[in-house]
């Protein structure tokens, strides 16, 4: 019996690995599917394309230690335009699928970006298409540096803000004084900053 026969009215999943075969057998749920979490996926782009096509009113997903699939092939998400929150860890995620995402997935309310490795400052020029944004982490991804606050000082709805793992200077304090919706701000990391640079921000909390 396929998994459709056991849980038909399946709307929230999670599952390690997640395998061509068990997608196949998830086809005429995935339509109802309302958050998706896929540890150690192990699908090849023709899953990917299933899943896209399929899950039409997903809302939240989840891809955790995904080292299958090229970087590229991961701008396919963009399809899912209905996501509201969107979690990518350990992916090899590249600058110009995050682009697509970016321009794609205008609906996101919250997006979480761990160690994708080949990520860089520049991947995140289009993040101000993300107008309706309320949280963002991206934490551990070794070739950001403070730079990349250029960039998110310009989205209007940004309350949370997890930089965790980049090293910032005291002119990156600058351009976070300029998040006026800013109010939680999250920098576990090597600090080269002077820490008395945080009174000038209009936050109510900062975790360090």
């Amino acid at each position: 019996l396929a998994v459709a026969d056991y849980l038909p009215r399946l709307t929230e999943l999670t599952v390690a690995p997640f395998t061509n075969s068990f997608l196949r057998s998830l086809v005429p749920l995935l339509p109802q599917l309302r958050r998706l979490r896929m540890a150690r996926p192990l699908i090849d782009e023709e899953g990917l394309a299933l899943l896209v096509s399929g899950a039409s009113g997903l809302q939240e997903l989840e891809v955790l230690d995904c080292d299958v699939l090229p970087g590229e092939s991961l701008a396919s998400l963009g399809q899912l335009t209905t996501l509201r929150k969107l979690t990518l860890s350990d992916t090899p995620l590249t600058d110009a699928a995050l682009g697509v995402l970016l321009d794609a997935l205008r609906g996101l309310r919250h997006l979480t970006l761990t160690q994708c490795p080949m990520l860089t400052n520049d991947a995140f020029r289009g993040i101000t298409n993300l107008c309706k944004l309320e949280t963002l982490a991206i934490t551990y991804v070794n070739n950001l540096t403070g730079d990349v606050f250029r960039h998110l000082r310009h989205l209007p709805c940004l309350a949370k803000l997890d930089v965790s793992g980049i090293i910032l200077r005291d002119s990156d304090f600058e351009l976070m004084r300029q998040m006026k919706a800013l109010d939680i701000l999250c920098i576990k990391n090597p600090l080269r900053a002077d820490l008395k640079l945080l009174r000038c921000l209009p936050v109510s909390r900062v975790v360090v």
